[in-house]
């Protein structure tokens, strides 16, 4: 009786064990995982077909400073061509002036306003579709004397080394020149006189200037121009 007693225990026991078993192995088939799922791979964008849909600005090209002032000085003129730039940085003393001329520029200007291209048919031969060219000077001029005196025009003549003559009084078309009155032991920097001339620029090698009389306080004259020559480099 005893045996079957222990056998029957023991058959239900085994019967627990097994049920349990089964349990363990369902709720770990039904757990969640506790990694990420991946997310969903997308298409690729082709680049090259945007990129071809999509056309590049252009860039205007950066202008220098130098033609930014070129073109302050010219302002009348759609286009401004820098042809030639020459260094002269020559010293002459005029006494009681002392000149300094710093460059000499070859300027070409097309496309004037109505207005600028009748200027130039009446002083510098201006023919309608055709370029125009100034010769610049830039200079500085210091007075060394210990007496104030008057000038009208520091450069009143250039002559070109083609032998074209251009009156500076009429033709100046910068007209920042230094006129006016000169104070003793001073100095004016940044001048310069711009001229329409009908020479070939390739064929300017030199150039003269002659200064203007010198005039006291009474307008009398005490000094008679000068002349003084200039190589461009």
């Amino acid at each position: 009786m005893k045996k079957l007693m222990i056998i029957f225990l023991l058959v239900i026991l085994s019967a627990g064990l097994f049920g349990c078993s089964d349990n363990v192995t369902d709720t770990q088939a039904k757990a969640p995982s506790d990694s990420p799922s991946e997310p969903a791979k997308q298409e690729d964008v082709n680049s090259d077909s945007v990129e071809a849909t999509t056309a590049p600005e252009k860039k205007e090209p950066e202008k220098s400073q130098k033609m930014i002032d070129l073109e302050s000085e010219f302002p009348d003129f759609q286009n401004v061509k820098l042809l030639k730039e020459s260094e002269v940085n020559k010293t002459v003393d005029l006494n009681p002036l002392m000149y300094t001329i710093k460059k000499a520029e070859v300027v070409e200007l097309q496309n004037p306003t109505q207005s600028m291209a009748e200027w130039y048919k009446q002083y510098a031969n201006y023919q309608e579709g055709t370029p125009m060219h100034m010769f610049t000077i830039r200079f500085e001029l210091e007075n060394k004397s210990d007496k104030n005196f008057m000038i009208n025009y520091p450069i009143y003549t250039i002559i070109l080394s083609t032998g074209e003559q251009i009156d500076v009084s009429m033709a100046d078309l910068i007209n920042h020149s230094g006129s006016g009155e000169f104070y003793s032991k001073s100095k004016k920097n940044d001048l310069a006189v711009s001229v329409p001339f009908t020479s070939k620029p390739d064929e300017i090698k030199s150039f003269r200037i002659v200064t203007d009389n010198l005039y006291d306080k009474d307008y009398s004259t005490i000094k008679e121009p000068v002349e003084a020559n200039f190589d461009l480099k």
